[in-house]
C-alpha cells in the first residue's frame, strides 16, 4: 500500500462516517452501520502501522490527524447514538413491563374474596379474559418494539410476560379443576335425583297395581251386590244390599281417584326423566 492509497482509505472512511442524528424521536432515527465503518477504520490503521511513507512528514501528520479526527468523531457519535438507542430501548421496556404487570393475577386475591362472600370483586372468568387481553397487548407491543430494543431489555420483557402468563395458567388450571369438581358433584346430584325419581315411579307402579287389583275386586263386589238386590225378595236384605252397594261404590270412586292420581304422578316423573336425559 502506498501513501495515495492510504489517503483514499481515509477519504472512504470519512464518507462512511454516519451523520449525527439530532433526536431519537425523529421517525427516521435508525441504527447506523458502525460495523462497516470500524472495519474500514481498522484497515486504515493497519496502513499506518505498516509504515507507509509519505512524501513529507507534514503530509503524513495531516493524514494521521485527519484519520484520528474522523475516528474520534465516530466514537463520539457512536456513543451518543448508543445512549439515545438505550433510552428508547428502556422506554419501550418500561412500557411493556407496565402493561404486562397490569395483567398480573395474584392467587391471594381469590383467597381473600373467598372469605368476603358479599363482595362483587372476586376474580371471574370475564376478569381473567380481560387480563388475558392485556397480556396479549404486552406481547404485541414487544413484537412491535423489538427492533428498537437491546437484547437485555427484550429478555426482561420475555421473562416478565412468561411470569405473568404463569399466574394466568395457574388460575385457569384451578378454575378447570373447580369446574370439574362442580360437574362431578352436579352429575352425582342428578344421578341421585334420577334414582329417587325411578324409585318413586317403581313405588307408585306398585301402588297402582294394588289399587287396580282393589278396584277390580270392588267392581266385582258391586256387580255381585246388584245381582243380589235383583234376586232378593226380602225388603230387609234388599236394604242391606243397597247400603253395601253404596259403600262399595264410594270405595270404587275413591280407588279410581287414587288410580288417576298415581297414573299422573308416574307420567310426570317419566317426563322428568326424559328431560334429565
Amino acid at each position: 500500500m502506498n501513501w495515495e492509497q492510504l489517503d483514499r482509505l481515509i477519504d472512504e472512511l470519512e464518507a462512511l462516517l454516519p451523520e449525527r442524528q439530532v433526536s431519537v424521536f425523529n421517525p427516521g432515527y435508525h441504527r447506523s452501520d458502525w460495523k462497516t465503518f470500524w472495519a474500514k477504520a481498522g484497515q486504515t490503521q493497519q496502513g499506518f502501522n505498516s509504515g507507509v511513507r509519505y512524501p513529507t512528514k507534514q503530509l503524513r501528520d495531516e493524514a494521521w490527524e485527519r484519520f484520528n479526527k474522523v475516528r474520534s468523531l465516530a466514537s463520539q457519535r457512536a456513543s451518543e447514538e448508543q445512549d439515545h438507542l438505550r433510552d428508547v430501548s428502556e422506554s419501550c421496556r418500561n412500557e411493556i413491563l407496565s402493561e404486562a404487570e397490569s395483567a398480573r393475577h395474584s392467587p391471594w386475591i381469590d383467597a381473600v374474596w373467598d372469605k368476603i362472600t358479599f363482595s362483587t370483586d372476586k376474580t371471574t372468568v370475564e376478569n381473567m379474559k380481560a387480563l388475558g387481553r392485556t397480556l396479549a397487548s404486552a406481547r404485541r407491543m414487544l413484537s412491535e418494539y423489538k427492533d428498537k430494543m437491546f437484547g437485555e431489555h427484550k429478555r426482561e420483557c420475555y421473562e416478565k410476560i412468561a411470569e405473568i402468563q404463569q399466574t394466568h395458567d395457574e388460575w385457569w388450571e384451578r378454575y378447570k379443576e373447580a369446574r370439574e369438581r362442580e360437574r362431578e358433584a352436579w352429575e352425582q346430584r342428578r344421578n341421585e335425583r334420577r334414582e329417587r325419581i325411578r324409585a318413586n315411579i317403581e313405588k307408585n307402579r306398585e301402588r297402582l297395581a294394588k289399587a287396580t287389583d282393589a278396584l277390580e275386586r270392588q267392581r266385582e263386589r258391586a256387580a255381585e251386590l246388584r245381582s243380589k238386590i235383583a234376586e232378593t225378595r226380602s225388603d230387609k236384605w234388599s236394604q242391606i244390599f243397597e247400603d253395601w252397594l253404596s259403600e262399595t261404590e264410594r270405595k270404587i270412586d275413591d280407588i279410581e281417584e287414587s288410580v288417576r292420581r298415581l297414573e299422573a304422578w308416574i307420567e310426570e316423573d317419566g317426563r322428568k326423566l326424559d328431560e334429565m336425559d
